[in-house]
Protein backbone atom coordinates (compact mmCIF):
# COMPACT_ATOMS: atom_id res chain seq x y z
CA UNK A 1 0.00 0.00 0.00
CA UNK A 2 2.88 2.51 0.73
CA UNK A 3 4.35 1.40 -2.59
CA UNK A 4 1.65 2.65 -4.04
CA UNK A 5 0.52 5.44 -2.82
CA UNK A 6 4.54 6.38 -3.11
CA UNK A 7 4.24 5.63 -6.68
CA UNK A 8 1.19 7.69 -7.00
CA UNK A 9 2.55 10.21 -5.55
CA UNK A 10 5.59 10.60 -7.63
CA UNK A 11 2.74 10.35 -11.33
CA UNK A 12 1.21 13.88 -9.78
CA UNK A 13 4.12 15.64 -8.38
CA UNK A 14 6.38 17.27 -10.05
CA UNK A 15 10.51 15.80 -9.86
CA UNK A 16 13.77 17.48 -9.74
CA UNK A 17 15.60 17.32 -13.03
CA UNK A 18 18.12 18.25 -14.86
CA UNK A 19 17.43 19.41 -18.36
CA UNK A 20 18.72 17.39 -21.54
CA UNK A 21 19.32 20.10 -23.78
CA UNK A 22 20.64 23.34 -21.49
CA UNK A 23 21.46 20.91 -18.87
CA UNK A 24 19.85 23.65 -16.15
CA UNK A 25 18.71 22.32 -12.94
CA UNK A 26 14.46 22.26 -12.93
CA UNK A 27 13.23 21.89 -9.47
CA UNK A 28 9.78 21.66 -10.39
CA UNK A 29 10.04 19.50 -13.97
CA UNK A 30 6.94 18.68 -15.24
CA UNK A 31 9.12 16.46 -17.70
CA UNK A 32 11.90 14.08 -16.68
CA UNK A 33 14.11 15.63 -19.79
CA UNK A 34 13.19 19.25 -21.00
CA UNK A 35 12.89 22.08 -19.07
CA UNK A 36 10.03 24.61 -20.55
CA UNK A 37 12.07 27.31 -22.19
CA UNK A 38 14.51 24.18 -24.31
CA UNK A 39 10.99 22.17 -25.01
CA UNK A 40 9.34 25.97 -26.67
CA UNK A 41 12.60 25.99 -29.10
CA UNK A 42 12.12 22.45 -30.51
CA UNK A 43 12.80 22.41 -34.34
CA UNK A 44 9.12 22.01 -34.82
CA UNK A 45 8.12 20.62 -38.67
CA UNK A 46 5.19 22.43 -38.82
CA UNK A 47 4.33 25.02 -41.08
CA UNK A 48 5.37 25.81 -44.92
CA UNK A 49 6.41 22.27 -45.94
CA UNK A 50 5.33 20.08 -48.69
CA UNK A 51 3.11 17.21 -47.86
CA UNK A 52 4.84 15.10 -50.13
CA UNK A 53 8.62 14.97 -49.18
CA UNK A 54 8.55 17.49 -46.76
CA UNK A 55 10.85 20.16 -48.03
CA UNK A 56 9.82 23.90 -48.02
CA UNK A 57 9.20 24.52 -51.55
CA UNK A 58 9.10 28.26 -53.20
CA UNK A 59 6.92 27.75 -55.95
CA UNK A 60 5.76 25.07 -58.22
CA UNK A 61 4.72 21.13 -57.10
CA UNK A 62 7.04 18.94 -55.62
CA UNK A 63 9.49 17.61 -58.15
CA UNK A 64 11.25 14.83 -55.63
CA UNK A 65 10.30 11.63 -57.45
CA UNK A 66 10.85 9.65 -54.08
CA UNK A 67 7.90 11.24 -53.20
CA UNK A 68 5.46 9.91 -55.46
CA UNK A 69 5.34 6.51 -53.75
CA UNK A 70 3.82 7.77 -51.05
CA UNK A 71 0.05 8.74 -50.31
CA UNK A 72 1.45 11.57 -47.67
CA UNK A 73 4.43 12.55 -45.59
CA UNK A 74 4.86 13.98 -42.15
CA UNK A 75 7.65 15.08 -40.06
CA UNK A 76 7.84 15.71 -36.47
CA UNK A 77 11.15 17.77 -36.38
CA UNK A 78 13.90 19.46 -38.77
CA UNK A 79 16.96 17.89 -38.49
CA UNK A 80 18.50 20.37 -36.30
CA UNK A 81 20.14 20.26 -33.23
CA UNK A 82 19.06 19.55 -30.21
CA UNK A 83 17.09 16.58 -31.54
CA UNK A 84 19.85 16.09 -34.17
CA UNK A 85 22.33 15.96 -31.15
CA UNK A 86 20.15 13.73 -29.30
CA UNK A 87 19.38 11.18 -32.44
CA UNK A 88 23.37 10.42 -32.35
CA UNK A 89 23.43 10.12 -28.98
CA UNK A 90 20.96 7.34 -28.96
CA UNK A 91 21.40 6.10 -32.62
CA UNK A 92 25.41 5.71 -32.74
CA UNK A 93 26.22 6.29 -29.05
CA UNK A 94 24.19 4.45 -27.00
CA UNK A 95 22.78 7.26 -25.30
CA UNK A 96 19.03 5.00 -24.22
CA UNK A 97 18.29 8.51 -22.40
CA UNK A 98 18.54 10.13 -25.36
CA UNK A 99 16.25 7.66 -26.99
CA UNK A 100 13.80 7.91 -24.13
CA UNK A 101 13.38 11.36 -24.54
CA UNK A 102 12.75 11.38 -28.12
CA UNK A 103 10.08 8.68 -27.57
CA UNK A 104 8.66 11.29 -24.95
CA UNK A 105 8.61 13.75 -27.86
CA UNK A 106 6.90 11.22 -30.51
CA UNK A 107 4.38 10.13 -27.65
CA UNK A 108 3.23 13.93 -27.46
CA UNK A 109 2.78 14.15 -31.55
CA UNK A 110 0.62 11.04 -31.35
CA UNK A 111 -1.26 13.10 -28.78
CA UNK A 112 -1.96 16.23 -30.20
CA UNK A 113 -2.40 14.08 -33.67
CA UNK A 114 -4.29 11.41 -33.10
CA UNK A 115 -5.64 10.88 -36.34
CA UNK A 116 -2.11 9.88 -38.06
CA UNK A 117 -2.33 6.16 -36.28
CA UNK A 118 -5.78 6.13 -35.76
CA UNK A 119 -6.56 5.96 -39.60
CA UNK A 120 -3.67 3.42 -39.83
CA UNK A 121 -4.48 -0.66 -40.03
CA UNK A 122 -1.22 -1.01 -39.34
CA UNK A 123 2.08 0.75 -38.13
CA UNK A 124 5.58 -0.33 -39.37
CA UNK A 125 8.92 0.84 -38.40
CA UNK A 126 11.89 0.53 -40.62
CA UNK A 127 13.30 -2.75 -40.37
CA UNK A 128 16.72 -3.29 -40.01
CA UNK A 129 18.89 -5.75 -41.73
CA UNK A 130 20.09 -8.73 -39.47
CA UNK A 131 23.47 -7.99 -39.05
CA UNK A 132 22.53 -4.04 -38.69
CA UNK A 133 20.72 -5.57 -35.62
CA UNK A 134 23.34 -7.85 -34.89
CA UNK A 135 26.35 -5.03 -34.69
CA UNK A 136 23.64 -2.10 -32.74
CA UNK A 137 21.26 -4.36 -30.62
CA UNK A 138 18.45 -2.81 -31.22
CA UNK A 139 16.10 -0.97 -34.21
CA UNK A 140 15.93 2.73 -33.87
CA UNK A 141 12.58 3.19 -35.09
CA UNK A 142 10.76 0.41 -32.90
CA UNK A 143 12.73 1.68 -30.59
CA UNK A 144 10.84 4.78 -30.53
CA UNK A 145 7.30 3.44 -31.26
CA UNK A 146 7.45 1.54 -27.79
CA UNK A 147 4.61 3.52 -27.05
CA UNK A 148 1.52 1.84 -25.19
CA UNK A 149 -1.66 1.15 -27.80
CA UNK A 150 0.04 1.73 -31.16
CA UNK A 151 -0.59 -1.32 -33.17
CA UNK A 152 2.82 -2.25 -34.32
CA UNK A 153 3.52 -4.37 -37.21
CA UNK A 154 6.80 -5.58 -36.24
CA UNK A 155 6.62 -8.58 -38.91
CA UNK A 156 5.17 -7.68 -42.39
CA UNK A 157 8.01 -6.25 -43.73
CA UNK A 158 11.86 -7.55 -43.70
CA UNK A 159 14.91 -6.02 -44.54
CA UNK A 160 16.43 -8.66 -46.76
CA UNK A 161 19.56 -6.56 -48.07
CA UNK A 162 22.41 -5.23 -46.14
CA UNK A 163 22.68 -1.13 -47.54
CA UNK A 164 25.01 1.42 -46.87
CA UNK A 165 24.13 4.85 -45.05
CA UNK A 166 22.49 7.18 -47.94
CA UNK A 167 23.66 9.72 -46.71
CA UNK A 168 27.63 8.55 -47.46
CA UNK A 169 26.16 7.69 -51.23
CA UNK A 170 25.95 9.62 -54.83
CA UNK A 171 22.69 10.16 -56.43
CA UNK A 172 22.72 6.75 -58.52
CA UNK A 173 24.57 4.66 -55.63
CA UNK A 174 21.62 5.75 -53.58
CA UNK A 175 19.44 4.02 -56.01
CA UNK A 176 20.84 1.17 -56.39
CA UNK A 177 21.48 0.76 -52.39
CA UNK A 178 17.96 -0.09 -51.21
CA UNK A 179 16.65 -1.37 -55.05
CA UNK A 180 14.51 -4.37 -53.40
CA UNK A 181 16.19 -3.82 -50.40
CA UNK A 182 12.76 -4.74 -48.22
CA UNK A 183 10.28 -7.63 -48.68
CA UNK A 184 6.49 -7.86 -47.37
CA UNK A 185 4.23 -10.65 -46.46
CA UNK A 186 1.29 -10.09 -48.71
CA UNK A 187 -0.87 -11.79 -45.80
CA UNK A 188 -0.34 -9.27 -43.58
CA UNK A 189 -0.65 -5.81 -45.49
CA UNK A 190 -3.02 -6.81 -48.40
CA UNK A 191 -5.81 -3.98 -48.57
CA UNK A 192 -4.37 -2.13 -45.47
CA UNK A 193 -3.23 1.59 -44.81
CA UNK A 194 0.31 1.21 -43.56
CA UNK A 195 2.21 4.38 -41.66
CA UNK A 196 5.71 3.55 -42.34
CA UNK A 197 7.96 4.83 -39.55
CA UNK A 198 11.67 6.12 -39.41
CA UNK A 199 13.68 8.38 -37.32
CA UNK A 200 15.20 10.21 -39.85
CA UNK A 201 14.48 11.12 -43.42
CA UNK A 202 17.31 12.52 -45.37
CA UNK A 203 17.28 11.73 -49.11
CA UNK A 204 13.92 9.71 -49.04
CA UNK A 205 14.83 6.10 -50.75
CA UNK A 206 13.73 4.09 -47.94
CA UNK A 207 10.83 5.76 -47.54
CA UNK A 208 10.44 4.89 -51.51
CA UNK A 209 11.06 1.52 -51.24
CA UNK A 210 9.23 0.51 -48.35
CA UNK A 211 6.26 2.24 -49.99
CA UNK A 212 7.28 0.42 -53.43
CA UNK A 213 7.68 -3.25 -51.31
CA UNK A 214 3.62 -2.41 -49.32
CA UNK A 215 1.99 -1.69 -52.61
CA UNK A 216 3.12 -4.55 -54.43
CA UNK A 217 2.38 -7.04 -51.52
CA UNK A 218 -1.28 -5.57 -51.72
CA UNK A 219 -0.97 -1.79 -49.51
CA UNK A 220 -4.24 0.37 -50.51
CA UNK A 221 -2.39 3.59 -49.08
CA UNK A 222 1.12 4.03 -47.38
CA UNK A 223 1.79 7.34 -45.52
CA UNK A 224 5.26 8.09 -44.27
CA UNK A 225 5.84 9.49 -40.74
CA UNK A 226 9.47 10.26 -39.58
CA UNK A 227 10.94 12.00 -36.36
CA UNK A 228 13.06 14.72 -38.14
CA UNK A 229 13.30 15.43 -41.72
CA UNK A 230 16.91 16.72 -42.67
CA UNK A 231 16.66 20.61 -44.07
CA UNK A 232 17.91 20.93 -47.16
CA UNK A 233 18.76 24.23 -48.34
Amino acid sequence: MIKKAAKIFEEIIPLPAWCMSCEAFVPNATSPYLCATCAKKLPRWYEGICLSCGHVHQMGDCEENWALALNSFTSVFGYLDPVKAWVAKFKYGGNLNAGRLLRELLKEYFRLHPSLTQEADLIIPVPSHPSKLTKRGFNVPSFLLDIKGLRINMTAVQKTKSTQTQASLHQKERVSNLYQAFSANTTEVAGKRILVFDDVCTTGRTLEEMAITLKRAGATHVDALVLARVVMG
